[in-house]
């Protein structure tokens, strides 16, 4: 080992530098030491088999500065090295640096693993970090061009980072497009972030209906138990996640379609069942509230009780039992009337029912128009989003529906979240409130009570009920619920 100084032009940068990203600021305010002082540290170097020509180990930003400053020479400390230990040197101690970007590190990590004989264990004793930090890291490298943009540019940080990288690629352009901005073009926070993916992302493997450890139901996907992408297979990397959770829903869904599809292959007969009616037209041959009704209690089976399978919602792919006979004693419409404690005849009910439903709606709609401030944005868009997880899936899609929204069929939750991560504070203001009301747009055949919530919003806001209620003193009728939501949407979509 010796120290002399040379020439640039013998020296020579490696192509493994595992420094890509330059800070310019303290590229400038090494250039301007330099000039003043010298360079101080030599550069680590060793021969090349070319007689004359040096590599650098160690070095690589004092190189660059020097041959911007047009230095004719540079001080060296010269190191015969074989390949394992210029390797390290090239990558361990330059990411032992406390200015490293951690997009170099995730690039030199990698390829210690890939080509210094490293394992994640040994890697993470060698730096002096722990796992954790090894494999945040490593993940690093499955970020999109436009994530580590704006992880570069400090747009991002690396909490942002880390939770994008652990998506896919089509997951990641989603989140960066619709969510990862507020309209104020500021991140969410990186709580905010998380939440969200895993309420609409990942999904929790604790109440699926088939054994995690069942590797023929997807020959090709293989057993959940085993699947390196589900979250209990590295807690190191999945530290904000406490339950087993699957990060695939791609391969989620295969599962679920094929334990249905199992299910009913195995069993003929058995019925297709939703809970949510919005999800099925009326041709469909998935039963739903319209078309039969429910068995909870294994106490409660009638003897028209027919097996089923639930085909939508939390409960999906699990057994359960129905029962389509009208004129069950136990769950025909009769029984229903007379359970609810109704004495008018079936005409006269379904009337009432749509009067009321109508006057809902219109005050609903009245309610809404007349919001037109809200004093504090970023409180109430934690309320709006703590609201929204408490509003149950059926008054959400009546909400969205009556506020003239597209409702689809699916992913009912990302559309809230959408709606909520876009708005203006008098929109989160107004969706608010009418968050406040869903409940109560829900109006039950069998039996309702009085709108309270609506009723007392109408009074704030100088609504004159009987005037709402007295415009449908003829009742409602299609072509009017169509004009009506044809006409909010109107409004909405100009405003």
């Amino acid at each position: 080992m010796q120290f002399t100084d040379l020439t640039l032009d013998v020296i020579e940068p490696s192509p493994s530098n595992p420094l890509r990203h330059w800070n310019k600021v303290e590229d400038a305010e090494l250039m301007a030491s330099i000039s003043a002082h010298g360079i101080l540290t030599p550069l680590l170097v060793r021969p090349l088999p070319e007689a004359g020509k040096y590599q650098i180990a160690a070095g690589h930003r004092r190189f660059e500065a020097a041959r911007k400053l047009s230095l004719v020479t540079v001080p060296v400390q010269v190191r015969e090295m074989e390949d394992q230990e210029y390797f390290e040197i090239l990558h361990i101690e330059n990411l032992q640096r406390q200015d490293i970007h951690p997009l170099d590190e995730a690039v030199g990590f990698k390829e210690l693993l890939d080509h210094g004989g490293y394992d994640v264990t040994t890697l993470a004793g060698k730096i002096g970090k722990s796992e954790t930090y090894v494999y945040q890291r490593l993940k690093l490298n499955d970020l999109i061009k436009e994530a580590q943009k704006l992880f570069l540019d400090d747009r991002i940080g690396f909490g942002h980072a880390v939770i994008l990288a652990r998506l896919d690629k089509k997951q990641q352009k989603d989140i960066l497009a619709n969510h990862l901005f507020s309209y104020q073009d500021e991140p969410v926070s990186v709580r905010e972030l998380s939440d969200y993916v895993r309420r609409s992302l990942y999904l929790d493997l604790g109440n699926v209906p088939w054994a995690l450890d069942d590797a023929e139901l997807v020959p090709a996907s293989g057993g959940c138990s085993a699947c390196p992408k589900r979250t209990g297979s590295n807690p190191s990397l999945f530290t904000d996640m406490q339950h087993d959770i699957c990060t695939d829903r791609a391969c989620f869904e295969k599962k679920m379609q094929a334990h249905i599809q199992k299910l009913f292959d195995s069993q003929p007969g058995l019925l297709a069942f939703s809970e949510y009616i919005a999800n099925h037209k009326k041709d469909s041959p998935v039963q739903t509230d319209a078309t039969c009704r429910r068995i909870w209690n294994k106490g409660d089976r009638c003897e028209s009780a027919e097996g089923a399978i639930l085909v939508d919602g939390n409960d999906r792919g699990k057994s359960t039992f129905v029962c389509r006979n009208k004129d069950c004693p136990k769950h025909g419409l009769q029984a229903r009337q007379t359970a609810a404690g109704g004495d008018d005849s079936a005409a006269a009910s379904r009337k009432k029912h749509k009067i009321e439903k109508m006057f809902r709606l219109k005050l609903f709609s009245e309610i809404s128009n007349r919001i037109n401030s809200l004093p504090d944005y970023k409180v109430t868009r934690i309320v709006a989003r703590a609201m929204w997880r408490r509003v149950g899936g059926d008054s959400k899609r009546a909400m969205l529906k009556a506020a003239a929204h597209e409702v689809p069929r699916e992913s009912v939750e990302q559309c809230g979240d959408r709606m909520i991560e876009k708005a203006t504070p008098v929109e989160l203001g107004r969706l608010m409130v009418c968050m406040a009301i869903a409940d109560e747009l829900m109006v039950s055949t069998y039996g309702f009570g009085k709108a309270e919530t609506m009723l007392k919003f109408a009074d704030v806001y100088g609504i004159d009920v009987k005037e709402v209620r007295d415009g449908l003193k003829n009742g409602p009728t299609r072509q009017s619920d169509a004009k009506e939501i044809k006409k909010r949407k109107k409004s909405r979509d100009a405003a």
